[in-house]
């Protein structure tokens, strides 16, 4: 309960989860939207925050730390009980031992307090809130965008704002059809290549491990969850990169610079990279620069979206190099497969490696 009661209070007192909860900012309803999709079980955690927080946003409801926390507590309690009468009298104490209920509200209130039982406490509760305050103001509500691209699959995502996406293979992206409040944050899981249209807003890139801040510029990202790094490389502009961990410095990355994150090392560092190689893949072109022969089976299993299946792997030390342009995956397997001594055979949508004794 301890640890329950203080992811709360770092909840309540996060000013985008509060302004997510209240509809005031587009933007971020889609880290929020997308950090409860990772983990259904904190649901009822932001039930209890966007009760508290639609009860403490009314104007003439003032309330201690002390009360504060009982209010919490029936909540809770609320939720807890499943008896009938029990859950009325719950809910009608908490409101009627802290808040005056105006005469004009009072049939109303009571019809509501009726379907306790069936609504849930915790619901009950803050429409009950709604009714004895005459209600608040809502920000708009702006429709989220979902893309997500299977394996083979690739995309070009126009945004709101004139940016434009080109979404990879086993990728999703997340936007809203329009960007209404004081940032432009998209969500990304996978890879991606960016032109950001310049503007006063900055441009966000969320992803689960670091986050791109950005007005203007190009860039790649690559945020894949199945693998252990994940990178940002820069083309035009500047690109401030925030890592999920508070422990890791932020880090600017200026044109030729590529910052790159190591999952298990826990570290972030700066390095050159070759466009090409980073950004092809945009224009149809598959490239392996001495990379390991496992590494390039994931990367064509997302391109051509299929499934490599291997009695035995040989050693890491063989590595694959090649450059293919629109070619398709048969032709593929015959080029490395040569220097690889291996061949193949398909079977559907899976695709048999046998390598050579």
């Amino acid at each position: 309960m301890e640890a329950n009661n203080r992811e709360l209070d770092n909840l309540l007192a996060d000013k985008s989860f509060r302004d997510w909860i209240t509809n005031q900012d587009a933007g971020s309803a889609l880290y929020w939207n997308n950090w409860l999709e990772q983990d259904p079980e904190r649901k009822k955690l932001v039930e209890e925050a966007r009760v508290v927080i639609t009860a403490f946003r009314f104007k003439e409801i003032k309330i201690s730390v002390p009360e504060k926390k009982m209010l919490l507590e029936r909540i809770r309690e609320t939720n807890g009980k499943r008896d009938e009468a029990k859950e009325k009298e719950t809910i009608i104490r908490s409101i009627s031992q802290n808040y005056i209920i105006p005469q004009k509200r009072i049939s109303t209130l009571s019809y509501l307090l009726r379907y306790a039982a069936i609504l849930g406490g915790a619901i009950v509760f803050a429409l009950s809130i709604h009714l004895i305050t005459g209600g608040f103001e809502q920000g708009p509500r702006v429709e989220i965008v979902e893309k997500i691209n299977k394996r083979g699959q690739k995309s070009t995502i126009f945004l709101p704002d004139g940016s434009v996406v080109v979404l990879n293979s086993s990728s999703k992206l997340i936007y809203p059809e329009e960007f209404t409040g004081k940032t432009r944050e998209v969500v990304l899981e996978g890879e991606a290549f960016f032109e950001v249209t310049k503007s006063a807003k900055p441009f966000i890139v969320k992803s689960a491990i670091m986050d791109a801040r950005v007005l203007g510029t190009s860039f790649n990202m690559k945020a894949y969850p199945d693998c252990d790094e994940s990178s940002i490389a820069l083309v035009t502009g500047k690109v401030l990169l925030l890592p999920a961990d508070d422990e890791l410095q932020n880090l600017i990355l200026n044109p030729g610079e590529k910052g790159l994150l190591e999952k298990e090392a826990g570290a972030l560092v700066k390095t050159d990279f070759d466009p090409e190689q980073e950004t092809a893949w945009k224009d149809g072109v598959l490239l392996f620069t001495d990379l390991p022969l496992a590494e390039a089976l994931l990367k064509m299993e997302r391109w051509y979206g299929v499934e490599f299946e291997v009695d035995e792997m040989p050693g890491n030390d063989l590595k694959v190099t090649g450059r293919f342009k629109n070619e398709s995956l048969d032709n593929v397997l015959h080029s490395i497969g040569y220097t690889g001594k291996f061949s193949h055979q398909f079977r559907g949508n899976k695709v048999y490696l046998n390598f050579k004794k």
